[in-house]
């Protein structure tokens, strides 16, 4: 199994010159340590048996056996030198002085690299603490001394060469290898890696008291790549509570969501962890980190033993939309490097809080050019960070400077700065000129505001614009989607008010249809929905007795072309500035994607009158299903492709429905939309090796793009719903040779298993877009029947030999004449199931039988079974 580490350095020292002979090793006191805490080892979490997987560098394989060297180890290894030179590795060695086992002599112990074996002669002592470098060459050009001491070319000369470097055999591969150091009582320590860091990077032992596991090396987190004789980069510090990683949930969160953000942390240290507190900040503007941090909320952990982990939620209500950074950070404790984490997460707006409030689309030569202001119109800040804006065809970046509208603040977006300020030379409120501006056409566009997931904040359609540079101004300022009937011309001697209250008011009788809510809001087949239909008295005066009706949408290529109605609704009054909804039951929706529109049927003004919501039905049984498949065909042959049949008596929409494998899934081509019932419908790798192999095919063919190649050695064929469901699915386990498909042996609105399929025994091979050749009502025990018998001759009679068998026989039909010598053969070991075939009285050498009487055998294979039937020619 590999592991992955990152590591983070949190300081070192040097040690000082040892003041003994050459051979001694000063051992390092405990303020001397360069330490570093590993953060995502394979980590069990407390809550939930949760497992993280958290960090990315080193893959190792993991050894059975454990370090026990008399605390000697091998500590600290580097297999990948320096650019391209071959001498300069090294292993270095270390008496972990926790042992409590004192000094160590090195004599009569091995060292091990494959097939090299350096044994160790002459006494050398190890104290607790020391260290030892087994170096391929110590000295001299292109050596352990020339990269890691004064290059002197003498090892002992300077305070840093402080530990002794012994020459060793080696010649460590990068890519996979493993050192040995064996005792004189056998005992070993090992090291083993699969794949090297960069040039220079060493492997270093994260913890001494663990065995010789994958998950006990990292690569050096040290800036110099390495820390031979110093302790490891990597080796934990006491009390040393690291935060691991930070999970928002949901994932993809929307304005009005609780938000919980759930904060994993380990003891990554030696020894239990005493309590922490635990804060969680939200950062509103990460463009601008640490500005104005606002705490979310704080957990406290308590004493944690080492290397455990836990699992601490804060929730977190009424956050913004918009971009926010989130900040975790331990109080404090015996390593701050690993005490802060930072994650970033985008709340999607679920409703207009920010809205266009007026535009200007047809400027006058000379004047302000093209503008659109918008509102916050919440009580909150919201970040608009990775907000784009633009119209109907394409939209653009807000720039990167872009932070925070405070709540009721105006903003201006404008096509260019200068004649907008020219023009309005008393406007002091925010302006933000957008580069590679959309033009607005003035005979009708779509103004839109997109937010950072790609969700519509607003968007504004306008029909008309007003000449002399007069603005549109919104009439109702309260965020929710206006429709046209929410926009009048300014009436402010002006002509417009950027960065200021609008002008106009509301007008007389307006009902406006606000939007549309489904429940549930996925339904799957068979489940009654509820639309409920939201409307707004926009105008003066009550409104009374108002109809609404609901419909379904049935060509989404082409809205509001064909409309189905689903039932219909009274609201019976509303005044002035209220709000009123009704609701329509609707049974029997079909699966699929639906375009659900509503109409206020009477009202005074017909432009804010309708509104649409999409709703997707989910499939909750195969009512499409995979009729027939080709998944192993020739390399002239027609490609892969799958036969898809609607057994409903319905249309469903197959818009958004994907198909694939057991590794992945190719959406449909986005104009594939309704399947009448009974229909098929083959999906193919290829339309023209399709069409070039099956010239007479007539029938619906779709070209995936993406196709998801199916495994000759056994694959998955999945059909999945636009929600992700699976509509239908089945496992491939024999494949016929000869572009001979499989086909279903009954098409019933179930799950198919291995035994619900047959090879097709069409003469063709497949029955792409037709009936299946094998279907399961029609077959069954061997029966052979001849009509009519006898034949005459002159007549030209034939014989119809009508035959009946098991699924997945062979059929062998020949005649004999009443000497047993053969005369015809019909079919010779034939795939077949339920069919009929003749005979005209005619030999296989094409000429006519003499009158008299032949005998027909037939034989089903492999079974054997077999039938013998007195045919009688008649001249």
């Amino acid at each position: 199994m590999g592991y992955t580490h990152t590591c983070s350095l949190n300081g070192s020292t040097q040690n000082p010159r040892p003041t003994g002979g050459s051979l001694r090793v000063t051992p390092h006191g405990e303020n001397s340590r360069s330490v570093a805490v590993c953060h995502g080892r394979l980590l069990m979490m407390k809550t939930g048996g949760i497992v993280a997987f958290q960090c990315a560098v080193l893959m190792l394989v993991g050894l059975a056996g454990t370090a026990s060297g008399a605390g000697l180890l091998v500590n600290e290894t580097l297999a990948n030198e320096h650019g391209s030179v071959t001498t300069t590795e090294w292993v270095e060695l270390w008496n972990w002085p926790d042992t409590g086992g004192g000094s160590i002599d090195l004599k009569g112990y091995r060292f091990v690299d494959g097939r090299d074996t350096t044994r160790f002669d002459t006494n050398l002592t190890i104290p607790p603490g020391g260290f030892v470098v087994l170096a391929r060459k110590p000295t001299g050009a292109d050596s352990f001394e020339a990269y890691w001491g004064d290059s002197s070319g003498v090892w002992g000369d300077n305070p840093k060469e402080s530990f002794p470097v012994l020459l060793a055999k080696m010649s460590l591969r990068n890519s996979s290898d493993t050192v040995t150091l064996i005792s004189p009582d056998g005992d070993t320590s090992r090291m083993l890696w699969t794949h090297d860091g960069a040039d220079g990077v060493s492997i270093e032992r994260i913890r001494p008291n663990n065995d010789d596991s994958a998950g006990n090396f990292a690569y050096c987190a040290d800036p110099s790549g390495s820390t031979p004789g110093r302790i490891n980069s990597v080796f934990p510090v006491r009390g040393d509570l690291a935060l691991d990683s930070l999970r928002i949930t949901p994932a993809d969160p929307q304005w009005g969501d609780t938000i919980r953000v759930w904060v994993y942390m380990t003891n990554v240290g030696l020894g239990a962890a005493p309590p922490a507190d635990i804060q969680v900040y939200d950062d509103p503007d990460p463009l601008h980190s640490g500005d104005a941090l606002g705490e979310i909320g704080a957990i406290k952990a308590f004493a944690i033993e080492e290397e455990v982990s836990t699992t601490g939620i804060i929730l977190w209500d009424r956050a913004s939309p918009g971009l926010h950074g989130l900040v975790a950070r331990i109080a404090a404790d015996g390593n701050p490097m690993n005490n802060t984490l930072n994650t970033e997460i985008t709340v999607r707006f679920s409703q207009p809080l920010v809205i266009v409030t007026e535009f200007l689309a047809n400027p006058t030569v000379g004047g302000p050019d093209e503008w659109v202001e918008i509102s916050n119109r919440t009580d909150v800040p919201i970040n608009m960070q990775g907000v784009r804006f633009g119209d109907s065809v394409a939209t653009v970046p807000l720039p990167d400077s872009v932070g925070v509208i405070p709540p009721g603040t105006f903003w201006v977006f404008c096509e260019n700065r200068g004649p907008f300020l020219n023009y309005y030379h008393g406007f002091h409120g925010t302006l933000l000129e957008l580069s590679g501006w959309r033009e607005l056409n003035n005979t009708g566009d779509r103004i839109r505001m997109i937010g950072p997931t790609g969700e519509i904040i607003d968007s504004v359609s306008f029909r008309a614009v007003y000449p002399d540079n007069r603005s549109a101004e919104r009439v109702n300022l309260e965020p929710s989607p206006a429709s046209s009937k929410f926009w009048k011309e300014c009436m402010d001697p002006s002509g417009a008010t950027p960065g200021r209250a609008n002008s106009v008011h509301p007008i007389v009788n307006d009902l406006s249809l606000d939007s549309l809510r489904v429940d549930p809001a996925e339904p799957v087949w068979g489940e009654p929905i509820t639309v409920q239909i939201f409307v707004t008295n926009a105008g003066f005066g009550p409104a009374r007795g108002i109809a609404l009706s609901l419909y379904d949408d049935l060509d989404l290529s082409a809205p509001g072309a064909m409309l189905a109605k689903i039932g219909s609704a009274t609201v019976a009054s509303v005044d002035e500035g209220e709000r009123s909804d009704a609701t329509v039951e609707w049974s029997g929706a079909p699966p699929g994607i639906h375009r659900i529109v509503a109409k206020v049927d009477t009202d005074g003004d017909s432009l804010n009158n309708s509104g649409a919501v999409t709703l997707t039905v989910r499939h909750s049984q195969p009512l499409v299903i995979i009729s027939e498949y080709l998944a192993n065909p020739t390399s002239q042959g027609p490609g892969e492709w799958v036969e898809i049949t609607n057994v409903a008596d319905f249309a469903i929409n197959m818009r958004a429905t994907r198909i694939g494998d057991s590794s992945g899934a190719s959406v449909l081509p986005p104009d594939v939309s309704v399947m009448s019932p009974g229909a098929f419908w083959v999906l193919t790798e290829s339309e023209a090796a399709f069409r070039a192999f099956y010239p007479l095919f007539t029938g619906s063919l779709v070209q995936i793009p993406g196709w998801r190649d199916l495994n000759n050695s056994g694959d998955r064929i999945r059909l999945l719903g636009a929600a992700g469901e699976i509509i239908d699915s089945l496992s491939l386990r024999t494949l016929y040779d000869g572009n001979r498909s499989a086909e279903r042996l009954e098409l019933s609105a179930t799950f198919a298993g291995p035994d619900d399929w047959a090879r097709s025994v069409d003469p063709s091979g497949a029955t792409p877009g037709q009936p299946n050749s094998v279907n399961r009502d029609q077959t069954g025990s061997f029966e052979v029947s001849v009509s009519p018998n006898p034949i005459y001759l002159s007549a030209e009679q034939s014989a119809q030999i009508a035959y009946r068998m098991e699924i997945g026989e062979q059929l062998t039909l020949r005649i004999y004449d009443r000497a047993g010598h053969l005369v015809r053969t019909i079919a010779d070991k034939m795939p077949a199931a339920t069919g009929t075939t003749f005979w005209n009285g005619t030999t296989n050498a094409g000429g006519h039988v003499d009158p008299g009487a032949y005998i027909l055998l037939a034989r089903s294979e492999p079974r054997g079974t077999e039938q013998k039937l007195v045919i009688v020619v008649g001249p």
